[in-house]
């Protein structure tokens, strides 16, 4: 069985800011890049701010991306 061919598009970037214990070493930061449309957006820094980014993004860099519609 072969898998389906999938291509990459985006990637979030999310540090937790833990060391190999799970002891916070740093605060926690995200950053966002779209292939598509080479837009980059973050990083944010702070636990809450790092949820509201994650949330906004996943929905609404799909919705105003210039490139995914052709893609």
């Amino acid at each position: 069985m072969t898998a389906a061919r999938q291509r990459v598009i985006a990637a979030l970037t999310v540090d937790f800011g833990l060391d190999a214990t799970g002891k916070r070493i740093r605060p926690p930061r995200a950053r966002y890049s779209c292939v598509l449309c080479q837009q980059l957006e973050g990083p944010v820094y702070g636990a809450e701010l790092v949820a509201e980014f994650v949330a906004f993004i996943r929905t609404e860099h799909p919705a105003k991306c210039t490139a995914r519609s052709s893609a």
